[in-house]
């Protein structure tokens, strides 16, 4: 029997493509050489439009159980108790219609990947640890895969697709030989997890300077973690490759050298690690039925906090697709706007994380007026775009010059390729409320048809009702009376206003306006003719009316 996809990485990555593609119905397999998920805290600042995401899987509702605010950093002075830096290390904002989730949370890898799990379980979908992919090969129509099992022995997969998901290492990567393109930075990166059992968890704790060696420590708040956990971070220009990497006596006394604070009771030492990181990515995310994802296709500094997330939202854009084709819902080619979508956006990051990095180990960390550590709002990664992708559709805006168009920042006004902003504050004939993101799903497509008058918009909604895959929502402006609206449509007044504010700007509410939204929540048209409209799925599905 031919499996749909093999995910080679039980990682956040990994899990977040299996998770994704198990809800479409495609039938997934995830295998991973550990023979144990890895316990221990990194990865944890987890962005806002990661959170949207959890939202559309599903599991947002144990995601917010579980993580936590952004603490203050308190940098301390030389005495080792005397703070002379107090930051937020990330902007704190308040939430808005438009976004329900405006601030990045604190959720290690651990609990995370913890969490993706327990929701594929409800899918009968077990990571495979112990399973270590060894070799494959492709033709036009399958993936053969040997796989290696610690307890099983050898295994020959046969799946349509493989997506590689397992890490800087990749296997997949390799087999397909695709270039890993980049440098080594010079500094050094100090990750590990301690216990810490007298120390205040209400904050983020510092000492050193980057130039030499910069360590924090922050808490594990997660409600189901250790009370006396810690992560600890650290960065150096130059760094004695012996220093906190060796047993916990050693440990100690290298903390208590740096830091002078011989009251800090530090008890056990989980591990620790000490490397130089890399800035690369892949010319291409796929070739063939073999695909890229996570840090198998990009790695890069921590500083930022992007990379979990960039992972995680690799694996978002690529699984729709994937299921869509699998199901002959779509064409290939659609497969082929995975790596063109996602090269441009990890490109960009790739040089924002340059920049942060070396203005990290530059900038005075202890100067309160330092922009060392005070990172901007694009890192919430709203503002990622597929603006001048061959996908997307805008015939509403002149989108000519697209080379002036950042990936990683959209800008105040809504164009086609960028995220779909939330709208709360709607109203179904019925006088049921709800919102955008209630309405939007990753299982379909979502057009949204701004107008004046339900009797308007019945040709293109009678249309998109004739495919299963579109679900035409009419959005009428606030102090409408919306009737019922063609079968197979939904309608609903815009009472509060926002998302003729958000999503038309300055149109003018009596003329038609056309929004697709994709399953991943980025907006894949703004036309206002239904030969455009039809132009525009035509790219994405077969099969549709004419």
């Amino acid at each position: 029997m031919v499996l749909d996809v093999l995910v080679v990485g039980g990682g956040p990555t990994g899990l977040a493509a299996a998770l994704a593609l198990s809800r479409l119905g495609v039938s997934v397999r995830v295998i991973d050489k550990r023979t144990a998920p890895e316990i221990g805290q990194r990865g944890g600042g987890i962005q806002p439009r990661t959170i949207e995401y959890h939202h559309i899987l599903g599991t947002l509702p144990n995601f917010l159980d579980r993580a936590r605010d952004t603490l203050p950093m308190y940098v301390y002075g030389p005495d080792g108790r005397t703070p002379v830096r107090v930051s937020e290390v990330m902007p704190i904002r308040k939430p808005s219609p438009d976004i329900p989730w405006p601030n990045c949370l604190l959720l290690w890898q651990s609990s995370h990947e913890e969490i993706l799990r327990d929701h594929l379980l409800k899918h009968g979908v077990k990571v495979e640890w112990g399973t270590e992919l060894t070799s494959f090969e492709q033709n036009e129509d399958v993936v053969t895969s040997q796989v290696s099992d610690i307890t099983a022995g050898i295994e020959v997969i046969t799946s349509q697709f493989l997506i590689g998901a397992e890490g800087s290492r990749s296997i997949v990567r390799k087999g397909l030989e695709l270039s890993f393109l980049g440098e080594a930075t010079v500094e050094r990166v100090l990750a590990g997890h301690i216990e810490i059992k007298n120390l205040s968890r209400d904050k983020m704790h510092a000492w050193g300077t980057p130039q030499k060696l910069f360590i924090f420590l922050v808490p594990h708040l997660d409600p189901k973690g250790l009370e006396t956990s810690f992560a600890i971070t650290g960065l150096g220009a130059s760094v004695d490759g012996n220093k906190f990497t060796g047993d916990r006596d050693q440990f100690v006394s290298d903390f208590q050298e740096l830091t002078g604070r011989t009251d800090i009771e530090i008890g056990k030492v989980y591990w620790t690690s000490l490397f130089s990181p890399h800035i690369r990515m892949v010319d291409r995310f796929s070739r063939g039925r073999c695909f890229l994802a996570g840090d198998a296709a990009h790695v890069h500094s921590p500083t930022g906090a992007q990379g979990l997330n960039s992972g995680f939202q690799d694996s978002i854009n690529l699984a729709w697709k994937l299921a869509a084709v699998i199901k002959g819902d779509a064409p290939h080619s659609l497969l082929e706007t995975y790596s063109d979508e996602r090269l441009s956006v990890i490109g960009a990051m790739l040089n924002k994380i340059k920049v942060i990095h070396k203005a990290t180990f530059k900038d005075n960390v202890q100067d309160q007026s330092s922009g060392a550590w005070r990172n901007g709002e694009e890192l919430f990664m709203l503002g990622i775009n597929y603006r001048a992708s061959l996908l997307v559709l805008d015939t509403i805006h002149q989108t000519a010059n697209l080379s002036s168009f950042d990936p990683y920042h959209g800008g105040q006004l809504l164009y086609a390729g960028d995220r779909a902003p939330e709208a709360p504050g709607l109203v179904y004939p019925s006088g049921q409320e709800t919102s955008l993101f209630e309405i939007f799903s990753y299982s379909h497509h979502t057009l949204l048809i701004f107008v004046d008058k339900i009797g308007k918009a019945t040709t293109v909604a009678n249309w998109a009702a004739g495919s299963k895959h579109i679900r035409p929502v009419i959005v009428l402006p606030q102090g409408s009376s919306p009737s019922e609206p063609p079968a197979g449509a939904l309608a609903a007044e815009d009472r509060e206003g926002h998302a003729y504010k958000t999503y038309l700007s300055d149109e003018a509410v009596d003329k038609i306006v056309m929004v697709a939204v994709r399953p991943d929540l980025h907006i894949g048209a703004m036309v206002r003719e239904i030969d455009d409209l039809k132009i525009y799925f035509r790219r994405l599905l077969v099969g549709l009316n004419a």
